[in-house]
């Protein structure tokens, strides 16, 4: 796995591990980033992320208003052909 994130990413293996972390994360390798990601995600606090919408919500057409006018255009052509 860590290969394969390692590869993804751009991230270096490590080839020895060392107690003491280099300060500048730019020069830190896969391993050590997966740690400190761990370590985290333990600590908690982190904010849960925004759910986004899957799809998009189609706008449906309310065909109630177009009955209610249709009766009334029928009837009005009933009331004229008497």
């Amino acid at each position: 796995m860590a290969c394969i994130v390692a590869e993804v990413l751009g991230w270096p293996i490590e080839d020895a591990w060392e107690d003491s972390p280099e300060r500048d994360e730019s020069q830190w390798g896969v391993v050590r980033r997966l740690e400190e990601n761990w370590r985290g995600f333990v600590k908690g606090g982190h904010l849960a992320p925004v759910k986004k919408p899957r799809a998009k919500e189609r706008r449906r057409r309310d065909y109630s208003l177009d009955l209610v006018e249709s009766d009334i255009e029928g009837e009005g052509e009933s009331q004229t052909s008497i």
